[in-house]
């Protein structure tokens, strides 16, 4: 004889209630993730990128992109986890970074001037590490403020995914002024927690695995960004720690030589995605993992001062993170930069 227990069948149906509420409410949701990083974030003129003042119609573009991606969204499964997200939006839950990009980041080595994988260069014009919030070096005169942890590195190093989550954007971005007349260039991905959240960790300056990649010397490289043999598209699940790529090309001279660079930047869109407001990436390191990241950039910029002899380089005791002049940056939908 069958047996029904009443007061289980309500659970689940309760349960399965708010599953339901759930996905309605993710997948109804008309504010993509992805976006285009801030094009409004600003940009070196040498790095021959546009500037984005147009970050409602890049907003769009991902939006479009990602609705007409076949992507899976990962709801909790457990009655526990479902009970923990009950009533909450997951396109406002914030990422929890688990690294900052660079795979090598220290320590300091003195007799090779070298800080894990970047090189300290005495013919590089710009700083080896723009913390958040630094006025555009290339460009003083410029009112923009520097909207990531934008590192540069030698053309070997690798970067590692800072989060586990989906690919909500692509974008390749063409240089023109390549030394040898190729056009090059590298890719910008966003990568989010679910594919239609406010929050989006952008990279820009990205080149493939499969690029080959010398220390010395850049080679034009449009291969497509992969990650243990599998293509990385709009959709593409990564894991956090996962080798994505190589540093972007960066040329300081149109002539050459060559060296790399990438940009870290934790983004949350307006709700109507016509503006954005950046963070210093440090408070969004896990728990587990912020005071290893936070000594490492701390450490990053003393050892360049050392190297440099010139501790003025770096405001370090009125910072409110490592790295991080301003907790948060508003970016408008003129692409002007707000410290806030």
């Amino acid at each position: 004889m069958l047996t029904v227990n009443i007061s289980g069948l309500n659970k689940l149906l309760f349960l399965l209630a708010i599953y339901c509420f759930l996905m309605a409410s993710v997948v109804g949701c008309n504010t993509p993730t992805g976006q285009t990083k801030n094009s409004t974030l600003p940009k070196d003129q040498i790095e021959h990128h546009q500037t984005n003042s147009h970050l409602k119609s890049r907003s769009d573009k991902s939006l479009e992109i990602l609705e007409n991606t076949e992507t899976s969204i990962d709801i909790p499964r457990t009655s526990e986890a479902v009970e923990s997200y009950s009533g909450t939006d997951l396109s406002v839950i914030p990422p929890k970074l688990q690294n900052l990009l660079i795979q090598d980041l220290g320590p300091f080595n003195s007799d090779e001037n070298t800080y894990g994988a970047i090189a300290f260069k005495d013919d590089l014009p710009m700083l080896i590490f723009d913390d958040f919030g630094r006025k555009d070096t290339h460009n003083p005169s410029n009112a923009s403020l520097n909207t990531s942890f934008k590192f540069r590195a030698p053309l070997t190093t690798l970067l590692n995914s800072p989060i586990s989550g989906s690919v909500t954007y692509k974008e390749w971005q063409s240089n023109k002024n390549f030394p040898s007349g190729d056009v090059s260039g590298d890719w910008e991905i966003h990568i989010s927690n679910e594919p239609f959240s406010q929050w989006v960790i952008i990279i820009d300056h990205i080149v493939s695995l499969d690029c080959e990649r010398s220390s010395k010397l850049a080679r034009a490289c449009k291969l497509e960004l992969s990650t243990d043999g599998q293509a990385i598209e709009v959709g593409t699940k990564i894991t956090a720690g996962q080798p994505i790529g190589y540093i972007g090309d960066w040329l300081y001279d149109n002539d050459g030589p060559t060296y790399g660079h990438t940009e870290l930047t934790v983004m949350q869109y307006s709700k109507d995605r016509s503006s954005a407001t950046v963070y210093c990436p440090i408070p969004y390191l896990d728990t587990n993992k912020r005071e290893e990241y936070a000594s490492a950039i701390a450490n990053l910029m003393k050892s360049y001062e050392l190297w440099a002899k010139d501790e003025s380089i770096y405001i370090e005791n009125q910072t409110p993170y490592s790295g991080c002049l301003y907790e948060e940056i508003i970016i408008n939908s003129d692409g002007a930069t707000i410290a806030n």
